[in-house]
């Protein structure tokens, strides 16, 4: 029995739960799905076919992607 995550079944349904909504997006480097691309690789094609729209995009302590130095 294969256990999901919230994004794997996000990513199985096509983000259909968003259409239509603004959303902003909290995230690091390890918000990655089961196929091991990240949250944004995934929403980024629904954003610019405009089914949904990525207000804003958050990357707490280190930035997104990892690569900000904090110290």
């Amino acid at each position: 029995m294969a256990v999901l995550t919230g994004l794997d079944v996000c990513v199985q349904d096509g983000f259909a739960r968003f259409a239509g909504k603004s959303m902003a997006v909290v995230c690091h480097q390890a918000s990655i799905a089961k196929d091991c691309r990240h949250l944004l690789d995934h929403l980024l094609p629904f954003h610019k076919s405009g089914a949904l729209k990525i207000a804003a995009c958050f990357g707490p302590q280190h930035g997104i992607w990892g690569t900000r130095r904090t110290t």
